[in-house]
């Protein structure tokens, strides 16, 4: 069964691997809060804008990035995702998380 949040987690999927900051900043919430888990856990990303930066710098680090997100559970306006993604660094060496 396909469900709305289904759905959510395949768009949000597809709008990563595009590899487009502004695409990716337009799936969520108009007021998003990220908090950076990969280099400074204490880091907030805030605002559309600030999504766009942090990415753009991410990108430029992790060539060839592709990302996979799976829908884990659902209950009303809350979802559990796994994510699970893959890159290269440019002197070749390559990360799974």
């Amino acid at each position: 069964m396909t469900t709305r949040a289904h759905r959510k987690a395949h768009a949000a999927d597809e709008a990563w691997n595009t590899l487009n900051p502004e695409q990716v900043a337009l799936t969520g919430t108009a007021d998003p809060v990220w908090r950076n888990c990969n280099r400074n856990r204490d880091r907030y990303i805030t605002g559309r804008d600030a999504v766009v930066t942090f990415l753009r710098e991410k990108w430029s680090r992790e060539l060839e990035y592709a990302l996979r997100k799976e829908l884990w559970d659902f209950h009303g306006d809350r979802s559990a995702v796994r994510f699970r993604y893959a890159y290269h660094e440019a002197k070749g060496q390559r990360w799974r998380a």
